[in-house]
């Protein structure tokens, strides 16, 4: 493995074999890196040396609180490109998909409660009234004024934003898309979608060149060590600072192994950085 390592990330002068070893895999792992697959089994192997005491003295009892310094929400970076989307001046609706319980529900309403003055939701599941409105539209206006109804208040294009969930459970939902990206691209349309690849496979009627698709996957090793408030472990790998980080090999060892233990599902990983519960 450590030939391997020295080709794919070489060794900075100075650092020994061993923690070049290290710090190459935590950031191949961390960003996903395919060459990272060739060093995996023989790091994991080697992370076997850590000391169980010191892992068992990172642990909190159930319901403690958590230090100061670890942050309150879970930051996705998917955050940063629904940043980035709210401040296009011709933006076209926005498609967050991804498995079940991944968290997209949440990420739209936090990212909407920070970023928007007002947010209407509306949930496209088992909803016949949705499915009722979404049919018989032809324009764009007349589709705002049906979600006014329903919601019951304004949806002002400037403070705005309307998020629509689930949206494959309403085939015709998907297909008007395009009214919001031809006729009314000042409204803010955020979706939400855990089916859309079975919308597609029946043949439905999709605008794909009218709206905008971003996959939110479960958690990766870098948001992990940010919901467990340890930013700072981050930012060595980001700037790969191979100097410093051999220094925190035990404590990266230990977050991987909790990593790979409690997996990257938002509701798993909040249960563990509020007590380090693995119940």
């Amino acid at each position: 493995a450590a030939p391997l390592c020295g080709r794919f990330f070489p060794r900075p002068p100075g650092q020994p074999r061993k923690s070049a070893f290290c710090s190459a895999f935590f950031a191949g792992f961390c960003e996903k890196s395919p060459k990272s697959r060739l060093i995996f089994l023989p790091a994991m192997l080697y992370s076997r040396k850590a000391a169980p005491r010191q892992r068992e003295a990172r642990r909190r009892p159930r319901g403690e609180r958590r230090p100061e310094g670890e942050s309150d929400r879970m930051l996705r970076t998917e955050y940063a490109h629904l940043k980035s989307w709210k401040n296009q001046p011709a933006r076209r609706p926005l498609i967050l998909r991804g498995p079940r319980q991944v968290g997209k529900t949440w990420l739209l309403r936090e990212f909407c409660k920070v970023e928007y003055a007002d947010c209407v939701y509306i949930d496209l599941e088992d909803n016949e009234r949705m499915g009722a409105l979404f049919s018989e539209v032809t324009g764009a206006e007349q589709l705002i004024t049906g979600l006014e109804l329903y919601a019951g208040r304004r949806i002002d294009p400037a403070s705005t934003a309307l998020i629509l969930d689930e949206i494959q459970a309403v085939p015709r939902a998907a297909s008007c898309l395009k009214l919001f990206a031809k006729d009314a691209p000042q409204y803010h349309v955020l979706c939400a979608s855990s089916g859309l690849d079975a919308l597609l496979r029946t043949g439905a009627d999709f605008p794909a060149e009218w709206v905008e698709i971003v996959n939110l996957h479960p958690l990766s090793f870098f948001e992990f060590l940010t919901a467990a408030g340890k930013d700072e472990l981050v930012e060595l790998l980001r700037q790969r600072r191979y100097d410093l980080t051999p220094s925190f090999r035990q404590e990266y060892v230990s977050y991987l192994k909790y990593y790979l233990f409690v997996g990257g599902m938002p509701e798993a990983v909040e249960a563990f950085r509020a007590g380090r519960d693995f119940a």
